[in-house]
């Protein structure tokens, strides 16, 4: 039988149009349905969330009836939306979720359009997946975490500047709209970003010194001011309490001395978080120094400077923090990966197919051994990583994991024979992996991870209509996961003092020596993960 011209036809570089559609929707589902909210801000993010709605307070986000001042409303107003939306079809967990997909994709888009519009279309393809690729980036994009609305924001405000001194109009709304999105989806932190990097570029790009950019940056500033301006005006209207907690977090946040212990572990952090991207602008960079005042260069250039800069403020910024880099890093990748010289390229090609084989080699090896109890050696160690846990055959996540793995055998055998390979293989193998980590492994680590099994018994501990646990050591994971899976509110000893709760929860690590609690409490429950150093243990009074 002959095979149709199609599949033998070598595939082109850069992928462009459905192939593309279908490689992004690739890195964005698997991951997103059919796990419980896991550590830390998968858990914490929906908890916002989760509190929303059974609240009925949309304005101030709290976390497990607390203030939570770590991000804006945004994102959870969308994420909320999507549970109401979809309730009855999706668990809410999985539904919220889908914010974190539309927001993502988002970035992805204003990426590709920015680079597009800086260097050209195929560098615009490329840019996509160097973001996709990011190791920083895979997990986070698959959880409940405001930070994927940031970064979209960011993505379209950089976008805006980009067009600034060719379409002022559609500039400004980008960078208007952009810019509020960061900001009510991370605060002043990610507000500062867009700003400062539209100003610090008029002195480095003389394109932008004209009346188009003037125009672009008031329009903008127009639209920004009102959105920017609304959601604090009631917040300290209806709740001022809680708007000055939340003012006071975003000044702390950008206000600590820059240190060099701080800023060796910001950079330590960065490289495996901004990779591949690091690497192919840095080259950029340096291939294109003498281009760096025009526009294609100015802007990511002055954008990530300015993302270095207030990371440097942050004191000891998460990794969570750092994602902000990604976007201006990203946008000159695709440029990067179409003039990186031959012997780069293939190396990281060389590398890229190396590592990725192996690592989905050995996942669908452990799957079958695990599986099939043979060989009974590996059987016995996922035994032990898990135990209790029984793997059995999901036929539609396994049928997702033989198409990825078939497309990404596809890719790598048919795939022209370019440069452009490099940046191709290394974000297929990621979306390869990722992909059967979470449709062969996914119960197996949902086993693992979730907090429903210890959440329910304790749950059943604790008398129907206890309303009083105070709790000791509590992190906000698991005060989170305990508000969705049991319905507990504790009231924290750290933050409240001693109570007259007839209840006690503590949080400890197996590491530290148990220490009853003084003052006549009685152990009545233990409970934990499966091979996890967190122990919960409940005590009554007297």
């Amino acid at each position: 039988m002959r095979l149709p011209a199609w599949l033998k036809a070598p595939i082109r570089l850069p992928l462009a149009g459905w192939p593309l559609a279908l490689f992004v929707a690739a890195f964005l589902l698997p991951g997103l349905f059919g796990h419980d909210p896991w550590k830390t801000e998968d858990a914490v993010g929906f908890g916002v969330v989760y509190q929303m709605l059974s609240s009925g307070d949309w304005l101030a986000p709290h976390l497990a009836g607390e203030p939570f001042f770590e991000d804006g409303p945004l994102y959870f107003w969308v994420a909320g939306g999507f549970v109401l939306a979809l309730a009855g079809i999706l668990p809410p967990h999985d539904a919220a979720r889908l914010a974190s997909a539309l927001f993502i994709l988002a970035t992805l888009w204003f990426v590709r359009l920015a680079a597009r519009e800086l260097y050209g279309k195929r560098e615009g393809d490329l840019s996509v997946l160097a973001l996709m690729g990011c190791v920083g980036l895979l997990w986070h994009a698959h959880e409940t975490t405001a930070e994927t609305a940031m970064l979209a924001g960011l993505a379209a405000a950089y976008y805006g500047v980009a067009i600034s001194h060719r379409k002022p109009l559609k500039s400004g709304i980008c960078f208007g709209l952009g810019s509020a999105v960061a900001f009510l989806a991370k605060g002043l932190a990610a507000l500062l970003q867009p700003l400062a990097a539209a100003l610090l570029v008029l002195p480095l790009c003389a394109s932008f010194r004209q009346r188009n950019f003037a125009l672009s940056v008031g329009l903008g500033l127009a639209i920004l001011a009102p959105l920017v301006l609304a959601w604090p005006w009631v917040l300290a209207a209806r709740a001022p309490a809680y708007f000055e907690g939340w003012l006071a977090w975003q000044f702390i946040q950008v206000s600590h001395p820059p240190r060099l212990d701080s800023a060796l572990e910001i950079l330590k952090t960065l490289l495996w978080v901004a990779w591949p991207v690091w690497p192919l602008t840095a080259w950029a960079t340096w291939e294109f120094r003498r281009q760096l005042r025009e526009p294609g260069f100015a802007v990511p250039f002055v954008a990530t400077i300015v993302s270095l800069v207030l990371l440097l403020f942050m004191g000891r910024p998460r990794e969570m923090d750092m994602l902000a880099l990604l976007v201006p890093l990203a946008i000159p990748a695709g440029v990067a990966a179409v003039g990186a010289r031959r012997g780069a390229a293939n190396a990281l090609a060389w590398f890229a197919v190396m590592t990725f084989s192996l690592a989905a080699g050995y996942m669908w090896f452990m799957w079958l051994a695990t599986l099939s109890g043979f060989p009974e050696p590996i059987s016995k160690h996922a035994a032990r990583l898990a135990p209790g846990f029984v793997m059995q055959i999901e036929w539609l996540p396994l049928v997702v994991a033989l198409l990825l793995t078939g497309a990404g055998l596809v890719l790598v055998n048919r795939a022209e024979r370019t440069t452009l390979r490099s940046l191709t293989f290394w974000a297929a193998g990621v979306t390869l992996v990722w992909g059967l980590a979470t449709t062969l492994w996914l119960d197996w680590i949902d086993y693992s991870k979730s907090y429903r099994p210890v959440a329910q018994s304790l749950r059943k501990a604790l008398p129907p209509k206890a309303r009083c646990v105070e709790s000791r050591g509590l992190g906000e994971t698991q005060r989170a996961a305990f508000h969705y899976h049991a319905g507990l509110l504790t009231r924290r000893a750290e933050v409240h003092g001693p109570t007259d709760c007839p209840y006690l929860l503590v949080q400890s690590n197996t590491r530290d020596p148990a220490i009853e609690p003084a003052g006549g409490w009685r152990r009545v429950w233990e409970g934990s993960r499966p091979r996890d150093r967190e122990r919960y243990r409940l005590y009554r009074r007297g």
